[in-house]
This record gives structure tokens, sequence and C-alpha cells, in this order.
């Protein structure tokens, strides 16, 4: 199995030999920058030696091992020290006040970073599907502030992989699934492929064990013959390069396990059948050289046109640059020649990290925060997301705007910057939102109006029946950020006030109809008639005065009637008499003046009394809606359209009812329900709904049907005289 530290003593017991690496440490960073070292080797040994690590052994020992891997991929002295401190920071041994002192801000910023990561680690559903995966991949990018923070952190994953023998088989199973799918990808879309080929032959050996052995022992049965062949190959080559004067070190490539196993159920051949089972890569000192050497391996030996790739006129999105050819080598057996100069080789194997440079002076190349900026293109992973994104600014911009929060399954959910609890329930379901009665943060109860951070863990109280407030759909209550999800709660309570519409509408009309002997109405059928699909939305529209009473009932007496009308008919013709300037009449006998035969409805935004100052106002295809002086709703289309407003004026007093909201700020809101509805009650008036209007339970809405504004502000009065009543306001919708 390929190790990523091998070139390093390992003592007895299969660590670091840490009096090895140090001298190594020594030679390799200038005396200023050591310092920095120096200072977190002086905290890890205080307090890491007797401080027990998760993985085995002491943190110490983990703690150089974690260093040794990133030293491997010549990371800088900051990310060096942030791994020799990784696990005393994330099992909280050091004070970071400390750590700052001794090692300064950068370092400390790299392990808030890197212990982010490994709590959303913690969170992440054990079975993710393909989604879920994308948007985890998504969240992990705003975490990270700074590259060096996914270095360490995939220092960390190669380290705890190296220690999974002592795992049990579905802790294996979970961590083996992650290095797949979210950390060998990162590794190797930052270039690292040496750190990608361990994890990915680590996380292969824990899932597949079988398979592993059986690719491993087909391997080793042919590695002698395989061998000879290779060395012949590199002398016949070197000799061929040397003839062109091409200076070139040439060496067999190693083919990694699970690379392996992918062609194998990619292309479903026999392991025999790989091509690049045989190997060799070339290195060379330019790019002209490249070229050269091509053409030296192809008058050698046959190419299989097909197999040829150049990665460097095209390199891969990690920055990979290389050509790779195929051809018929000795034996007429298929050969893999790669081909690059030895940068391209450093960059290969160390990525991102391969652009340090440790000269006096300069901490690291200029291009280095252009890298950091780049990591930011892998929300384009696999290149499936490239097209929605035009530039690295937009990455940030994002990212800046979304945040990434866990359910308690650990499933991943991706809202907007500013998202509360709420917002989070309806984006789990609809019908969660609405029966939300309270939320937990990381385990803690919070206020529903509680903004989410990314990795948060947040978990939704709900109650048996659906109960939003109707505060929770205005904007300026904080409630709920998300502009859509407060038209969900919007669309909740119109439905509930449709439902209650349609049982008062179909009562008006059926109440009606008592007076003429018609049978077998079809409902639906005279809804389909006015425009309408169903019999509640018509039986709302009557009572909202959506539709014209009069024409209803014209309509059913036409198509139903069975014997002549009674006496109480007559006398509704009667009341049908029209004026030069009076519109058809209804029970509210409105006058419009300068039209004629004109339908009118009231307004269902502020519902008018008789009584109440109104005006009116010219509609699309609904005739005159009639709403109160002071609506909003009004003085808009009054300053938007002021052409088509009308006046109107009440006619004379009658029977009709009109619905009407009003809102109860309460002292104490039982005691208040329980006076007002006794005061209706001497008062023999119907109250057609109550339902909360606030999230801290103070306040109510309620309806009721009157016939007058007279009758109306009587009643507010008696109301607002209740002890438990503190004020009664009209309602606009």
């Amino acid at each position: 199995m390929v190790k990523v530290t091998d070139k390093f003593a390992l003592s007895a017991d299969g660590k670091i030999d840490f009096n090895q690496w140090l001298p190594l440490v020594e030679h390799f960073y200038s005396k200023e920058r050591l310092q920095v070292i120096a200072g977190a080797l002086d905290l890890l040994a205080e307090f890491g030696v007797d401080e027990p690590s998760a993985h085995g052994g002491s943190c110490f020992d983990y703690g150089v091992e974690m260093a040794a891997v990133l030293f491997d991929l010549q990371a800088d002295e900051d990310a060096i020290a942030a791994a020799l401190l990784f696990e005393l920071h994330y099992n909280q041994r050091l004070d970071v006040d400390e750590v700052q002192k001794t090692c300064g801000s950068d370092v400390v910023k790299i392990l808030n970073g890197a212990r982010d990561m490994s709590a959303v680690r913690a969170l992440q559903n054990p079975d993710p599907d393909s989604n879920q995966v994308d948007t985890f991949r998504k969240m992990l990018l705003t975490i990270v502030e700074d590259v060096r923070i996914v270095l360490v952190k995939l220092a960390d994953r190669v380290c705890a992989m190296r220690t999974s023998k002592h795992w049990t088989a579905q802790y294996k199973r979970t961590i083996s699934k992650e290095i797949l799918e979210i950390y060998a990808p990162l590794a190797s879309r930052l270039g690292l492929s040496k750190t990608k080929w361990e994890l990915e032959d680590r996380a292969f050996y824990c899932l597949y064990p079988v398979e592993y052995k059986k690719i491993a022992k087909s391997l080793k049965k042919k590695r002698l013959e395989r061998e000879h062949y290779i060395r012949d190959v590199i002398a016949t080559l070197n000799k061929a390069l040397k003839e062109e004067k091409i200076d070139a070190d040439v060496a067999g490539r190693v083919k990694h396990i699970y690379s392996i196993w992918r062609k194998l159920q990619k292309k479903n051949r026999d392991i025999d059948a790989l091509y690049d089972i045989r190997a060799v890569r070339v290195l060379v000192g330019s790019i002209d050289d490249c070229y050269k050497s091509l053409s030296v391996v192809n008058d050698l030996w046959e190419p299989i046109v097909s197999e040829f790739a150049d990665y460097i006129a095209t390199p891969k999105p990690n920055g990979y640059r290389s050509v790779h050819t195929v051809v018929y080598g000795p034996e007429d057996l298929t050969l893999e020649v790669q081909i690059r100069t030895h940068k391209m080789h450093e960059e290969s194997e160390m990525g991102v990290a391969a652009h340090w440079r440790y000269k006096d002076g300069v901490k690291h190349d200029p291009s280095y925060e252009a890298k950091v900026n780049w990591l930011r293109s892998l929300l384009d992973w696999e290149s499936k997301l490239s097209e929605e994104f035009e530039g690295n600014k937009l990455l940030q911009n994002d990212s800046a705007n979304r945040v990434y929060v866990f359910t308690p399954n650990g499933d991943v959910i991706d809202l907007e910057a500013g998202a509360t609890v709420l917002d989070f329930a309806y984006m789990v379901h609809t019908m969660v939102g609405h029966r939300t009665r309270g939320a937990k943060i990381n385990g803690r109860i919070v206020p529903l109006t509680t903004k989410l951070s990314t990795g948060d863990r947040v978990e939704v109280l709900t109650q048996k029946e659906p109960q939003p407030s109707l505060d929770w759909a205005n904007a300026g209550s904080g409630f709920i950020h998300s502009a859509k999800i407060r038209a969900r709660v919007s669309r909740w309570f119109k439905q509930q006030n449709k439902e209650q519409n349609a049982l008062l509408g179909k009562e008006r009309l059926h109440e009606e109809l008592k007076s003429y002997r018609l049978s077998g109405i079809d409902y639906l059928e005279v809804a389909r008639h006015f425009n309408m699909t169903d019999e509640e939305t018509f039986f709302s529209s009557i009572e909202t005065g959506a539709l014209r009473f009069n024409q209803v009932l014209n309509y059913i007496l036409e198509h139903y009637k069975k014997e002549e009308k009674l006496e109480s008919q007559s006398k509704l013709e009667a009341g049908y008499a029209k004026t030069h300037f009076q519109a058809p009449s209804t029970k509210s006998d409105l006058t419009i003046y300068g039209v004629d035969n004109l339908l009118s409805h009231m307004a269902g935004c502020c519902k008018p009394v008789q009584g109440d100052e109104i005006v009116g106002y010219l509609t699309h295809g609904r005739g005159v809606s009639v709403h109160r002086q002071g609506c909003p709703n009004a003085k808009r289309l009054q300053k938007s359209h002021p052409e088509r407003v009308i006046e109107v004026q009440w006619g004379k007093k009658d029977s009709q009812l009109y619905q009407v909201e009003f809102v109860l700020n309460c002292i104490d809101l039982s005691k208040a329900i329980a006076e007002v509805t006794s005061i209706l009650n001497i008062e023999k008036v119907t109250m057609t709904h109550l339902y909360p209007s606030s999230e801290k339970g103070t306040s109510v809405r309620m309806g009721i049907a009157v016939s007058h504004m007279d009758r109306l502000e009587v009643l507010m009065k008696k109301i607002s005289s209740s002890a438990n009543v503190e004020r009664v306001t009209r309602a606009f919708h």
C-alpha cells in the first residue's frame, strides 16, 4: 500500500522517528521560519507527550506524523506548526491565546478552520445521496479561508486512515466512504497525487478487502516478470534518449490498486488487458524536450493513437500537465509512457503545496493568492457546475451568500445567508414549517428568529396540527428570511380564509335557495360556468364578492327551476329596479356614480361594512371593487391608476351581513377571548374565525359578521372596555 512518508525512518513501533525527522526540518527551513515550528514543538512537548491520541499513541506522536506528511509536501512553516498542534487543539488541550503568542495568528486561523472541517465530518450522514455529497463539498468551501486549512485536514485524514485496523466495521465504512467521496477528490483537485493515492488505497482496502487482496495478489504474482520487463524498457529508452542528446530520468511508475480496480470496473476487462499495468515515466528539463522524447518513444515502438493525451497543451482542471501515450512495447505488450518536466512532476506530486518557496524575505510565490481563489473553483466539482459561474469573484460571492446546516440525520440543507430556523423548517418540508413550535441548534433551544451558521445542527420541534403565526409572513418581524418561504405562510392563511369563506358563502346561497322548489343542483357545473375548477373556490368567491351573488342566483334559477317561483322570488326581482346611476342591486345596495349596469363587489383585503367611508376601483372583468378609504391597497391603486377611481356611496340600510376582521391585543389571552365571546353571544353576533396573530401569544385575529358600521362601532367599544383587552383595531390583510 502506498505511503506518503516512505522516505522517513520509522521507530520500532511504526511511528515517525522524531530524532531523524527533526534535522531534515531544521535543514529545510530558514532560521526565521523555523521559529514558528520550534514554538509549536515546545507546546507539543509540554502538553502532548502524556496526552493520549484518539488514534492510538500520544498526541505528540500523531502531531509529528501529521507534520511529516505536510513536510513531504513542502508545506510552509505555519501549516507544519498547525499540524503539530492539530489534535491538541481539537481536544481543547491548548490555550488559543498561548498558540497565537507563540506561533502567530495564521497558525490559529489554520487550526480553527481544520477543526471546523472535523466538526462537519462528525455530523455527516453515513449514507448520503449524490446531491448531499455535492452540497457537503460546497459547505466545506464556505469554511475554508486558506488552502493550508485543507492541507492540514488532508494530513489528518491520511494519518487517521493509517490506524484503521483498530476501527469497528461500521466506523471503517463511514470514514472510508467519506474519504472516497470528499477528501480524495479534494486532494485530486489540489493536485496532491501522492496524498490522493494513499487515501484511495487505504479506503478501498477498508471497504473491499477481498477485491483489494485479489488485485494485490495478481500484481505480486507477476511482479518479478514485470520488473524485468520494465528494466529492459528503461535501458532501451535511456540509450535512445542519450543518442538524441536529451537529458532525462526514466523510471518505472507504480500503479495504485484503487486506480486499477476502477479501470477494471469501467472497462470490464481482465487485469492483464489494462494498458497501464506496465508503465514508465520520463522526466526532462523543458517542454521542448517533452515532445522530443515523445518522438523518440514513437520511433522505438508503435503508438496506440486512441490512447494518446496531451495534458501539457490542455492541462487537467487541477493543473496537472504531462504527455501520456500507450505503445506496443517489447514482446508486443502494451506499455504506458508519461513524459513531463521535473517542475510538472513536482506539481503533480505536491500540487498547490509545490508553489511555496522558502527563500529569505519571500514567504511564497506571488501566485499563491490566486491559488487560494482557485480553490473556490472546487464548486465546479468534476466540471459539472462550471457553466453557472463566470469567475472566481462569482464563486466567492456564491459561497458567501449561502449557509449549510445539518438535519438531525446528518443531511445537509443549503440555505441563503441570513436564514433562520424557520427557513430551515420550511426547507425540510412545508408542513414541518407550519407545525413548528420551537427549535434547537446544536442541542440548545433557541428563538425562532435565530439566524443559522454553516455547520449548525438544527432540530425542529413540532406540534400535531399546523398553526403558523401571521407574523411569520411579515418581512420586518425577522422570523423568516426568504421571501419565497414567507409567501408559503401567506398562502396557508389565504387557504384557511378560503375554507371559512366557502362555508359562509355556501350557507348564504343555500339559505336564499330555500325559498325555491329546486332540486339536483350541480354546484361543480355552476362553478365551471363561472370559470372555477372546484366548489370551494366557487362558494368562497360568493362570500368575498369575487362573484356577484345575484348573478349566481339568477343562473341557478334559470337552469334548475322546476316549478313556478314563489312570492318571495317576486319580491327579490322587485328589488332589481335600477336608476340611471345605480349598479345592479345587491343586499349592500351601493350607488356608483357615473356608470350604469355595472357589477360591484366588496374587496377582500379590507372588508368594508355599510357605513364605512368607501371608494371604488374599476377592475378588469370584475366590475367595481369597493374598498375602505384607509385601505393600503386602495391608496396604492389611487396612486398608480387614478383614472380608474370611482365615487361610491352606500344606499339604504338592509339586513345583509358583512365579514369584518379585527385584531385584539390582550393582557391575558384566554380571559380576553372568554370575555369577547360572551359579548358576542349577548349581542347575537356570529364569530367567523379566530387564530393567533403573534408568536408571543398576546394577540389574536377575530372575524365577525355585522350588518352596518354603526353596529360594528358599538361592538368594538364594548370589546375594548373588557378588562383583559388592551386594544382593538380593524385589520387589513
